[in-house]
């Protein structure tokens, strides 16, 4: 059998508000923890030796740390032969030291990507014939950051934010048309769900992909998805359905094919409020496709590897023909330590075999 193709460890490049940090600061680095996902905002982690050979605490111990809440941390690796590629671009929002008798004093420094700016407070308002996307825009320039929006074209003549965070707000605005929420530096992403998405990057088992772990499952497939709600103005229901996914991500199997065997599936919801047919068609589609896109699921370990984040599509390739193709990433783990490397685990989706 071929082995996991070895790959020396990256150069490691920290930038804190754009500067580099000395070659002297890297020494002092344990461990890089970055964690991406598409619900929640991304979070890094950077361990530090906090006390030198002669005894005494580095600089971050003390009052004249380089280090101060609300920085901006840049992440950056590089094989050789590569240019560096940005893992994360986050905010500090808080820092760990730890202090045991038996070993070295060390810091661990937590932040961010910018969507924790929309974790900040509770709100109870209303938006008046709005699209969703006006509603981003806004709540985006409100939380400081630019907004880079897909037009999602039906325009709701109330919605209502109660008591929650706009991040809690706008996630469940995204999930009910199918969108994703993303922040890059510091712009604010909003947009179809990515899944058709040109692949970044192609991953082969044994020799790029170490471990691979997916699992097709029927029991949430389903033929037909109906949406029912009511036109207050007109006084008649309004009914949006949906039957088929946008893409089959390279396959030609979906779960509504595998599922024939059974009794016709259909998911009916009535709780959604959509007053026009254009609402409950959208929203029939959304969730088509979310459901359709559990009928693979999978988890993977590879040799590190920053194009493996959030919101790509991946390519898995030496799995036999059922699990090989296509997956949309939805949340992945990178780690790199000194001494043992540099490792990504991810977990995935696909809609087809």
């Amino acid at each position: 059998m071929p082995r996991l193709q070895t790959i020396y460890p990256p150069m490691v490049q920290i930038k804190i508000n754009s500067r580099i940090i000395s070659e002297q600061d890297e020494l002092d680095l344990i461990s890089i923890s970055v964690d991406q996902t598409i619900q929640i905002p991304s979070m890094f982690t950077l361990e530090l030796a906090g006390m030198g050979e002669d005894g005494s605490f580095l600089p971050w111990l003390e009052r004249n740390s380089p280090f101060a809440i609300a920085d901006e941390v840049e992440i950056q690796l590089r094989y050789p032969d590569t240019s560096f590629s940005t893992l994360i671009q986050a905010e500090i929002t808080g820092f760990e030291p730890e202090f045991v008798w038996n070993r070295t004093p060390s810091l661990m420094i937590r932040g961010y990507d910018r969507r924790h700016r929309l974790q900040r407070g509770k709100q109870t308002r209303t938006f008046l014939n709005q699209k969703d996307s006006a509603i981003v825009t806004q709540i985006a320039t409100e939380a400081g950051l630019a907004a880079n929006v897909t037009d999602t074209e039906v325009e709701h003549e109330y919605v209502l934010q109660a008591n929650q965070t706009d991040l809690e707000f706008l996630q469940e605005r995204a999930k009910q048309i199918h969108y994703e929420m993303l922040v890059e530096h510091k712009t604010l992403i909003f947009r179809p769900v990515a899944n058709a998405a040109p692949t970044t990057v192609k991953l082969v088992w044994p020799s790029h992909l170490s471990e691979f772990y997916p699992r097709l499952s029927v029991m949430r497939q389903v033929d037909q998805v109906l949406v029912k709600g009511w036109d207050i103005q007109q006084k008649a229901p309004v009914v949006g359905q949906a039957t088929s996914s946008g893409t089959k991500m390279g396959g030609t199997k979906t779960g509504k094919d595998l599922g024939n065997r059974f009794a016709t599936a259909v998911e009916c919801q009535t709780d959604r409020a959509v007053t026009t047919s254009a609402a409950a068609a959208q929203v029939a589609a959304a969730t088509y496709n979310r459901l359709a896109l559990t009928l693979i699921e999978a988890e993977g370990v590879c040799q590190g590897n920053p194009a493996v984040r959030a919101g790509a599509v991946i390519e898995i390739a030496g799995v036999g023909e059922h699990f090989s193709g296509l997956y949309y990433v939805t949340a992945t783990t990178h780690r790199y330590h000194a001494q043992a490397g540099y490792q990504t685990r991810f977990t995935a989706q696909r809609n087809a075999l």
